[in-house]
């Protein structure tokens, strides 16, 4: 199953959301230790814990809808 994690964006609801749903594993970023954190210093524990964030600010990962195919700033 997929590991979610709540940005803190989000609220934390959604986390136990999604495990009433069966996404066990999922949490949320105060959760895990990680309040405050910036999305740039989070891309290392998304990728080295396989984890999928879940975020308003997709635009930072994705790039702009309005240009398909862009990255955004942290997209490498």
């Amino acid at each position: 199953m997929t590991k979610l994690l709540i940005d803190e964006c989000l609220s934390s609801e959604l986390a136990l959301m999604a495990r009433q749903r069966g996404h066990h594993e999922a949490s949320h970023v105060v959760w895990i230790g990680k309040s405050g954190w910036k999305d740039w210093e989070l891309k290392r524990i998304l990728l080295d814990e396989d984890w999928v964030l879940v975020t308003r600010n997709s635009e930072d990962f994705r790039g702009p809808r309005e240009a398909p195919g862009t990255k955004g700033q942290y997209a490498d």
